[in-house]
């Protein structure tokens, strides 16, 4: 029984989230076929797609991944590239996300 990484997010942003993250699942199928075609540009700017869009979200991880893919499709390591991508996908898989009352001001 896997573990899943709970996520604690705003649940303003409930009718927002699954969109995204389902989103990020395109992505992950984008960068697959970028890589088998060694399209390392494109790479490189879903990369950066994701690294500016997960922190804001709540996903740190996400942002993490997508600045690493950017930096090894620079680099042109198909291997590293490869990595991330299967690092995201399990992150993806293994996450749980549960939407709570955020209070930004102190009342």
């Amino acid at each position: 029984n896997e573990q899943k990484t709970i996520i604690d997010v705003d649940e303003d942003m409930e009718d927002i989230i699954p969109k995204y993250l389902e989103s990020i699942e395109k992505q992950i199928d984008v960068l697959q076929k970028e890589l088998s075609s060694n399209e390392f540009e494109k790479i490189q700017a879903t990369g950066h797609k994701l690294k500016g869009s997960g922190g804001g979200y709540g996903f740190d991880y996400i942002s993490e991944c997508g600045f690493e893919i950017e930096q090894m499709a620079k680099e042109r390591k198909g291997d590293a590239v490869q990595d991330w991508i299967e690092k995201l996908d399990y992150y993806l898989k293994n996450i749980e996300v549960r939407f709570v009352e955020m209070d930004d001001e102190d009342d």
